[in-house]
């Protein structure tokens, strides 16, 4: 549909794409960039919707919400478009992967049980380990082909203007107001806040550099060979005059772990926080924080503590903080419902990114979102 409004300039079918944009990502959407919250036809059903523990959230699916976003940025010049793309690459599509590309995963929840995704239930299809491969293998080849091609969502030339999108390392030649221009781009994107663009040509420079202002970017400044310009953004992007032959420019913002909310008619996360860094969803798993990780309670005022610990997950910004979970040797076995009073006990807690989750031991709890304690 994008496509053909693009081609064709029609303003009705590309308005009809907006729409079911802004249905998908405002009121269908996982915080992981995953969609499809029912696991029968592997489907929408209705609006905020959104449970975590037995959504289909195949990764095709994201695969498709990036393709769809990434051409809507590129036919309205809207970068807020790729807040979406960005969220669904980094978490769900790379989640679909395991660390040694071995395994995979065609549906990806936002919380694990094991014992529960047993045959013939609700939540048989909810896997707590990649699967080597699968009857019809769609998920495993479009996973490959999208890290492959990564270099469309990057950035994209029209109008004598670069836009820059995602902040990947990499090297770029475009073909601007007929000159080449070679950028070569330096990321420290997702785990700090920090990106160098160096782009140089054998004659003048023209034209614009658009860079994208991600949403999650805090204080953000930006520097043209060494002297900090003002920032003027326009539909996310700001616009920055091509000049000289060569141009340092450095693009640099805070991007501290935070809690994050749900709107509260999402019922599944009501009452409910998860954590972000960046565009990076984090989550807990069963090996760091033990078993029943639906009992642990954590204060959103409870401090974040980012530490990089190239002994986890071949490196990787893990996040530490306190919390509280419900004890339950005060329990008898032989009983399942009580007065008792609810009692708890400290516990230190570690999250790592949801995109890793599942690489360390197999068959264990994982949970995205965690229960708030305001006391």
């Amino acid at each position: 549909m994008a496509d053909v409004a693009a081609e064709t300039d029609d303003k009705e079918l590309l308005d009809a794409c907006k729409t079911l944009w802004d249905d998908m990502v405002h009121k269908r959407m996982y915080i992981t960039g995953s969609i499809g919250s029912s696991g029968w036809l592997e489907r929408f059903t209705t609006d905020y919707d959104l449970p975590n523990d037995c959504n289909y959230s195949e990764s095709c699916a994201s695969i498709a919400l990036a393709m769809f976003g990434k051409r809507m940025a590129e036919i309205t010049k809207d970068a807020t478009y790729y807040d979406d793309v960005e969220r669904a690459l980094y978490n769900t599509v790379l989640a679909g992967i395991a660390m040694d590309g071995k395994s995979f995963f065609y549906v990806n929840p936002l919380e694990v049980w094991p014992d529960v995704c047993k045959d013939h239930t609700s939540r048989l299809h909810v896997k707590s380990e990649r699967q080597k491969w699968f009857g019809v293998a769609c998920c495993p080849p479009n996973i490959a082909r999208t890290l492959a091609s990564l270099g469309q969502y990057i950035s994209f030339v029209e109008d004598k203007i670069l836009y820059i999108n995602m902040f990947v390392s990499s090297v770029i030649e475009a073909e601007i107001s007929g000159q080449t221009i070679n950028v070569k781009m330096d990321s420290e994107v997702p785990w700090n806040g920090k990106v160098k663009l160096v782009l140089t040509s054998a004659d003048e420079m023209s034209g614009n550099v658009a860079i994208r202002i991600p949403y999650y970017a805090i204080n953000p400044t930006i520097s043209i060979n060494g002297s900090n310009i003002a920032i003027a953004q326009k539909d996310g992007y700001t616009y920055i005059p091509l000049t000289g032959k060569t141009m340092d420019i450095v693009f640099s913002f805070d991007m501290s772990a935070r809690f994050i909310h749900s709107n509260p008619r999402v019922r599944a996360d009501a009452g409910k926080i998860a954590i972000m860094k960046g565009p990076i969803v984090y989550c807990l798993e069963q090996v760091d924080n033990g078993d029943n990780l639906a009992s642990i309670f954590v204060s959103n005022k409870t401090p974040l503590a980012e530490e990089f610990d190239q002994n986890l997950l071949s490196g990787t910004i893990k996040i530490t903080f306190k919390g509280i979970k419900l004890k339950e040797d005060n329990w008898n076995p032989k009983s399942l419902y009580d007065e008792k009073e609810s009692i708890f006990e400290d516990i230190n807690l570690t999250a790592v990114p949801y995109c890793y989750w599942g690489n360390r031991n197999k068959n264990e709890e994982m949970t995205v979102w965690i229960k708030e304690t305001f006391n």
